[in-house]
């Protein structure tokens, strides 16, 4: 068995923050300065050779291409893979997994508290 540590951990968390704020791009695409920031926005301590260091290790892995616009500054655009690892529907060792999405609010949706209130339009499901 092996034991993980914090930092470990930290890594696999802003790799996968990484994959979804590029996942959240409308051209699946952004920069390294901005990535950083979208990182420290998230609560998602890093410095910037942590982010260079990340998005070569996710280009390694194929799930993003990195490209230098001008020197110093990288280019991220998110793979196929790279959306599938983001997504949860792909696991990579190093990229921490996506949890469960949030349950439906199906249930407590105020709509339908109005339709038990007015004693109307109630499927038989629910009735019981």
């Amino acid at each position: 068995m092996t034991s993980r540590t914090f930092a470990d951990s930290l890594r696999e968390t802003r790799r996968l923050t990484l994959l979804r704020i590029l996942a959240g791009q409308r051209g699946y695409f952004a920069n390294s300065s901005i990535l950083h920031a979208g990182l420290m926005h998230l609560g998602v301590q890093s410095d910037r050779d942590d982010v260079l260091t990340d998005l070569a290790w996710l280009r390694d892995q194929g799930l993003v291409s990195l490209s230098e616009a001008i020197p110093g500054l990288d280019v991220a655009t998110l793979t196929t893979r790279g959306n599938s690892v983001a997504h949860g529907h792909t696991l990579v060792p190093g990229v921490q997994r996506p949890g469960a999405p949030a349950p439906s609010r199906l249930p407590g949706h105020w709509s339908q508290r109005r339709i038990w209130r007015w004693g109307c339009c109630v499927p038989r499901w629910w009735r019981g």
